[in-house]
């Protein structure tokens, strides 16, 4: 029988030590692998399908024009939408691809507005689309087969205006599963109300009173301001003793377009001045140069039509004037202009 002799050499041996140091550097290097994989690719199966659709959505929204039809129709497509949504081809909230500013027109016909005190935010779907919008709008915006939610914010929201955007946010996403949000910034032009060239002023025609239009899509902006300014100019004077006697309010017109159940303002409820100088009721238009700004305060739309700013309401202002002309019969609609000032902005795009 052969005898194997046992000698006490160690060259062959590795010590626990060196076993377990060399474990945990491949469990370390493991670690290493498996971060920096979810970091390159932090999304997997539908949900890796959703972020790239997600980005290219919300890069489309801050920073293109969009179109109606075909782009030599124009970037207007806010002006079609509430015509025929299925025109519009493209949304983009960019006002000009040259001062790199959103347009709060375009957002505030299209989104459902929030009026702030640090400004205006927005978020679309609102509860109260209809279908045949939604899915245009979808359709319009790259994302088809997604639902979606999307939510434009001031940098400096409020504490309670940010409560309730979040709130909102938590209710139309809420635990979906599988779902990306994409974040982008930008700066929001600061709406203001138009003026109107007294030239080209609608309203009944004889006798003449002229008459302005309030649709929904003001009303936050008047919310915002705390009530409604605009300004007058240009004035067709008929003879030296034209005048502005009194201001109605109300909601609905009769086929002569004069309002039917008018709601004559009191002094006490409205401003009124003629170029810059306060004055009061009957007021003289001396000559066509004349500029007159009327302000009617937030409060006074409460008390004559207390439920002016719910769903799709329109209000009308009607003024009763001599020797002031029209040029033709119909409604003059309010309309908006940009102030001059802007604000950032952070929009926030879910997808699921």
């Amino acid at each position: 029988m052969k005898v194997i002799p046992i000698t006490n050499s160690e060259k062959a041996n590795i010590s626990i030590d060196f076993l377990a140091a060399v474990a945990i550097l491949l469990l370390a290097f493991l670690f290493a692998i498996t971060t920096i994989n979810n970091m390159m690719t932090p999304y997997s199966g539908y949900t890796k399908e959703l972020y790239p659709t997600a980005d290219r959505a919300i890069s489309l929204l801050m920073e293109d024009e969009g179109y109606w039809y075909n782009i030599s129709e124009g970037t207007d497509w806010e002006s079609e939408w509430n015509k025929n949504y299925s025109n519009v081809k493209k949304i983009g909230f960019l006002k000009n691809k040259e001062n790199h500013v959103l347009d709060a027109n375009k957002m505030s016909i299209f989104m459902e507005s929030h009026s702030d005190s640090t400004g205006t935010w927005w978020e679309y779907p609102p509860s109260s689309s209809q279908n045949s919008e939604v899915e245009n709008a979808t359709r319009a915006m790259g994302l088809e087969r997604y639902y979606y939610y999307i939510q434009i914010r001031p940098l400096d929201m409020s504490i309670d205006e940010k409560a309730d955007a979040d709130q909102n946010a938590i209710e139309m996403v809420g635990d979906r599963g599988d779902s990306v949000s994409v974040v982008r910034y930008g700066r929001v032009d600061l709406l203001d109300f138009g003026d109107f060239d007294g030239a080209n002023i609608l309203g009944h025609q004889i006798p003449t009173k002229p008459l302005f239009g309030v649709d929904k899509e003001f009303f936050q902006l008047i919310k915002s301001n705390g009530g409604l300014r605009f300004t007058i100019f240009n004035w067709s004077v008929l003879d030296e003793n034209a005048e502005i006697q009194f201001i109605n309010i109300g909601e609905d017109l009769n086929s002569q377009y004069e309002i039917t159940i008018p709601r004559k303002l009191k002094d006490d409820q409205f401003n009124i001045s003629k170029n810059n100088v306060s004055s009061e009721l009957k007021l003289s238009i001396t000559n066509s140069n004349d500029s007159v700004t009327i302000e009617i305060p937030i409060e006074t739309l409460y008390e004559e039509i207390p439920n002016w700013d719910i769903g799709d309401n329109i209000f009308y202002i009607q003024f009763n004037v001599k020797n002031l002309n029209v040029s033709d019969t119909g409604i003059t609609w309010f309309n908006s202009s940009i102030s001059g000032e802007n604000y950032p902005v952070k929009a926030i795009l879910w997808v699921w």
